[in-house]
């Protein structure tokens, strides 16, 4: 998901996307502990992802909090 979309995106929607790559990743370590990972590499795209929502979020949350102070 690019930057841009993600900042289209309302707060609620952000922290499900966060909570969907975090579920990714548990069944990913899952995975890489019982047999070969497909693609080595999902699972820093899925940190990188992650880091980049909530970076967003709380840009967000303090431009809100800015406005309304």
């Amino acid at each position: 998901m690019k930057t841009s979309e993600i900042r289209q995106l309302p707060e609620d929607e952000i922290r499900t996307e966060v909570e969907k790559r975090r579920s990714e990743i548990f069944k990913l370590r899952l995975r890489a502990g019982s047999d070969d990972v497909e693609s080595p590499g999902a699972l820093r795209q899925k940190r990188r992802e992650i880091g980049r929502l909530l970076t967003i979020l709380r840009e967000k949350q303090l431009k809100r909090a800015k406005d309304n102070g």
